[in-house]
């Protein structure tokens, strides 16, 4: 099975729950993320991290591609551009220095996300997945846009 979620705006407890809603099994099936995992939610820093373990762990099975929300992020720590701040920012920036006290693991978690610095452990955070699209149109999938698993609580 195929699964490609977006818009998981920093909401953790609800990225979870569509994961276990819908029977993702991470060592057959595939997890396509599609963009903005920050802000808004409470817990921006815990997306990212959970992201970049299930990418770790799986590396042929989970993908995460690069939205707008991680680009503003990355156009105001690259280039100092406010507007990021405005879209929650602020709130993403408190979640990472929350989550990670230690200045060097905040800044691996963050650099996953901007787009000249997002290699880590031989995966990419991208704007664009690597996916064969023929197949993936072929198969069954669960298509999630915004308030990731709000329905489900």
């Amino acid at each position: 099975m195929k699964y490609f979620i977006t818009d998981i705006h920093g909401d953790l407890k609800g990225m979870r729950l569509l994961l276990k809603h819908v029977g993702v099994d991470l060592t057959k099936d595939q997890l396509v993320i599609g963009g903005d995992m920050i802000n808004r939610g409470k817990d921006s820093a815990g997306v990212v991290k959970e992201v970049k373990a299930l990418m770790e762990k799986h590396p042929d099975n989970v993908q995460a591609i690069i939205g707008n929300h991680e680009e503003m992020m990355s156009w105001y720590f690259e280039r100092g551009d406010r507007l990021w701040l405005s879209h929650g920012g602020n709130e993403t920036v408190q979640s990472f220095q929350k989550a990670f006290p230690d200045e060097k693991r905040r800044q691996e978690h963050i650099c996953i996300l901007q787009l000249k610095n997002a290699e880590f452990g031989g995966q990419f955070m991208q704007n664009t997945a690597n996916i064969n699209t023929k197949e993936f149109r072929k198969t069954s999938c669960w298509i999630e846009h915004g308030a990731v698993g709000s329905f489900l609580r």
